[in-house]
């Protein structure tokens, strides 16, 4: 398991004993907001990160 998908599993279980898995549509979001946080919200470095275009990125945000 990813580093990161490992750590925002256990922190979800921690704050919420008794709740089930988070839905990959939250995982993805949360995982955008991440690594934006991490690139200071460079939507480019975020995108090339991800492997993708920008303009996909944005797309995906504003959804």
């Amino acid at each position: 398991m990813s580093t990161y998908l490992g750590y925002y599993l256990e922190m979800k279980r921690k704050q919420n004993p008794g709740e089930k898995f988070p839905s990959l549509e939250e995982v993805k979001n949360n995982y955008v907001n991440y690594l934006l946080n991490l690139t200071d919200n460079n939507l480019k470095e975020t995108a090339k990160i991800l492997d993708v275009k920008p303009t996909s990125l944005e797309k995906k945000i504003k959804e």
